[in-house]
């Protein structure tokens, strides 16, 4: 018998952002996991995340994201505004669950998507910009096939190289492909007529993970990771807001990045609304 599915909880709504979370059943090694949280009425995703949680140790080479990626929902409008959804490979270690936020806002959000097809034991590298007069606030990235044989290397806000130099545009993903057929890379950006905060963080050596904190007075509507590791090395194990303090995790992202080259960089960013 499958196990009961867990109902989501809603962590509160601070200007005008809603956050809503969902954990996955326990999985052992070998298993993928995948959780689903889904946004109120009236709302619409504009950013999310997922990151594995092993109760002894959170090791992020034992376990990569396959899809952190908004999903559309029973509706007919056909459009990726219900929520998100998190998918990954549990390989080795202990049994872990995995945590899926949706990040939900009550204004208008616009949404962008682009494909890519790569072969196995290869890369493959897609970005979609955001329509002409929108900013990137959420952005995700997800990889069709099974689970054990395609990982997430970047899920991350890009500049094209405009005036204002910020990562603004649009959303660009990264992933590998280690085998078992052609597989396809979908990215998506959530983009919306207000100018967001970008806020990045950089680590190297042994730091696994960085967090980005959002500006004071600003609330956390999306994030993203990368690493300079190549895309059959490094792999995202994680991307998820949290909370400083009491109340809804508003308050920056984490990300969480496997790296073989102790050398590569991680970097992290945080999407904030005023």
């Amino acid at each position: 018998m499958a196990p009961a599915a867990q109902a989501d909880t809603n962590l509160g709504t601070v200007a005008g952002l809603t956050y809503i979370r969902d954990v996955s059943q326990p999985e052992p090694p070998d298993f993928a996991l995948t959780a689903k949280a889904a946004c109120p009425a009236g709302t619409h995703v504009i950013g999310g995340g997922a990151r594995p949680f092993d109760s002894e140790l959170n090791v992020p080479y034992e376990f990569w994201l396959n899809r952190t990626a908004a999903y559309d929902g029973p509706d007919p409008d056909g459009t990726p505004d219900d929520g998100w959804i998190g998918r990954g490979f549990n390989w080795q270690g202990g049994s872990k669950r995995l945590v899926v936020s949706a990040i939900c806002f009550a204004g208008e959000v616009r949404y962008a998507t682009k494909s890519v097809s790569g072969l196995p034991r290869k890369g493959m590298t897609t970005q979609v910009p955001c329509p002409a007069g929108t900013h990137v606030a959420g952005g995700g990235a997800s990889l069709s096939g099974n689970a054990e044989r395609a990982r997430l290397h970047t899920s991350y806000p890009y500049d094209s190289g405009d005036a204002d130099q910020q990562r603004d545009d649009g959303w660009l993903a990264r992933a590998y492909n280690s085998g078992g057929g052609t597989k396809t890379l979908t990215v998506q950006a959530m983009c919306v007529g207000f100018e967001p905060r970008y806020v990045a963080s950089t680590a190297t050596g042994n730091v696994e993970a960085v967090s980005p904190s959002c500006p004071a007075g600003t609330h956390a509507t999306g994030g993203g990771g990368k690493t300079s590791d190549s895309r059959a090395q490094g792999w995202l194990n994680g991307l998820l807001p949290f909370a400083a303090a009491a109340g809804p995790p508003d308050d920056g992202f984490t990300a969480v990045v496997s790296r073989h080259n102790p050398s590569a960089t991680l970097t992290g960013t945080a999407i904030c609304k005023t």
